[in-house]
């Protein structure tokens, strides 16, 4: 089974102008700062499950990345789903989700779950889903743009400035994307734990490899396309592994194979700072 690509979107950037909080009990915080936070939150959330994570913005918040330039890393990236998060600002109160004007069913049935359960999670009111022909929406994946509460209204302000805030907000999508993606957790084989009177000679005959496993893909260009980019990262003993699965034939990208757990545990953590759904295959 192929491992889905989630793109994910803190809008904005440090830099654009206007994009901020009212002065109120938390001071001013700029709009980019609580997207990304709940941004990684959602990131947490997923991280046991069997899906891939790439994100569009500036992860420094530096740059404010331009529109096209991110609908075209989406498309690059080759996301199933595409999720822009935002919070509002114009007076008023509560979330509301966004599919682009010449937009899928596709996009429809996930703003659809989205809203109802961001309003649950948040206990801010639900302002529907509405359809705005918005450029970043205009990826080739599903796609939908979540503002998730105003910055300039005192009780969502005072909200969403907080962790349990943003947690809320980030559960909520996590939630969703489970849901519209029928995701399960990632099965990973656990080393057998040495009880108290086993000889430690049985640990020692354990041939086991473990590879660490970056993704599976029905494209091989599309895991060629992984391979070198964890090259460039500097990752070393990168390769392919073809292998066919109910007469189809995937290409599974493998950064190193060990026989020390240890050691396969250490490269997945490197690589978890970058992708998401990395898991190690005992062999």
């Amino acid at each position: 089974m192929t491992t889905p690509i989630l793109v994910l979107d803190a809008g904005h950037g440090l830099t654009t102008p206007g994009k901020q909080t009212m002065n109120g009990k938390y001071g001013i915080i700029k709009e980019w700062e609580l997207n990304n936070k709940v941004l990684l939150y959602i990131m947490e959330y997923l991280k046991d499950y069997a899906i891939t994570i790439y994100r569009t913005d500036d992860p420094t918040g530096k740059t404010d990345i331009d529109l096209l330039e991110r609908v075209k890393r989406c498309n690059t990236y080759g996301a199933v789903l595409f999720i822009s998060i935002h919070h509002n600002a114009g007076g008023g109160t509560g979330i509301e989700v966004y599919w682009h004007t010449k937009g899928t069913q596709e996009d429809k049935k996930i703003a659809e779950i989205v809203a109802p359960k961001l309003a649950t999670s948040t206990g801010l009111r639900n302002r529907g889903v509405k359809q705005e022909a918005w450029t970043v929406l205009t990826c080739q994946a599903t796609a939908i743009l979540v503002e998730g509460g105003f910055m300039d209204t005192t009780s969502d302000y005072e909200y969403m400035c907080t962790e349990k805030g943003q947690r809320a907000y980030a559960k909520a999508i996590a939630d969703s994307v489970i849901q519209y993606l029928s995701l399960e957790k990632k099965v990973v084989e656990q080393k057998p734990v040495q009880e108290e009177n086993q000889s430690t000679s049985t640990v020692t005959t354990d041939k086991k490899w473990y590879q660490v496993v970056v993704g599976s893909y029905l494209g091989k260009n599309k895991a060629n396309e992984v391979k070198a980019k964890l090259e460039a990262k500097g990752f070393t003993d990168v390769w392919i592994d073809v292998i066919q699965l109910k007469g189809e034939t995937w290409y599974r990208v493998i950064c190193g194979s060990y026989q020390d757990r240890t050691n396969a545990d250490k490269i997945k953590a490197k690589l978890d700072k970058f992708y998401t759904g990395v898991w190690i295959n005992v062999k």
